[in-house]
């Protein structure tokens, strides 16, 4: 209710207006405590208000906060993932510089030293088909036939399409039967 509430009317005029006065101060006076009921409860309610707010506001922060560590965790993992491809790419590319060495040894007719780097690489790389596959033509090379025709089929079951191995298998075989294996 709005209005002026702080009015009053003297009591000293005659009887019936007194009475009206009287009933007219008390009117004003339950108009002054409703209006005083009024402002407190419209403050309580704002209180209220706000408090749920900042209950809004903490909770939201509370979420931020959940979000932001999962981030943060999701970060670092992505991180170590990164570093172990880029160590796993460093490894693989420390595993193809060997190879390359070893095909190279292997032009050379430097068969032991190709061998040897092969044989590394196969434990290196056990699921490599290049490491068997060229362990068994330096193996061929150097008349270990039984070995040569073991690398090859090794190196078949890891790549069955590879259609010079089987080439090769039959080569080695041959020769094994010619000169026996050393």
């Amino acid at each position: 209710v709005e209005g002026e509430t702080s009015l009053s009317i003297s009591s000293e005029l005659d009887e019936d207006l007194s009475e009206l006065a009287v009933s007219f101060n008390t009117l004003v006076g339950e108009l002054r405590e409703k209006d005083r009921k009024i402002k407190e409860i419209q403050k309580r309610e704002r209180a209220a208000a706000e408090s749920a707010l900042a209950a809004k506001d903490e909770e939201a922060r509370e979420k931020q906060r959940e979000a932001v560590t999962e981030f943060k965790q999701r970060l670092e993992q992505l991180e170590t993932e990164k570093e172990r491809i880029i160590a796993e790419q460093n490894r693989s590319d420390e595993i193809s510089e060997i190879f390359r060495r070893g095909v190279d040894m292997l032009k050379a007719a430097q068969y032991e030293e190709a061998a040897a780097v092969f044989t590394a690489l196969t434990i290196l790389k056990p699921d490599g088909f290049g490491g068997y596959f060229n362990l068994g033509v330096a193996s061929a090379k150097l008349g270990r036939f039984d070995k040569a025709l073991e690398m090859f089929d090794r190196a078949l079951r890891i790549n069955p399409n590879h259609t010079h191995t089987a080439l090769y298998i039959d080569k080695v075989r041959r020769l094994r039967d010619r000169h026996g294996n050393a």
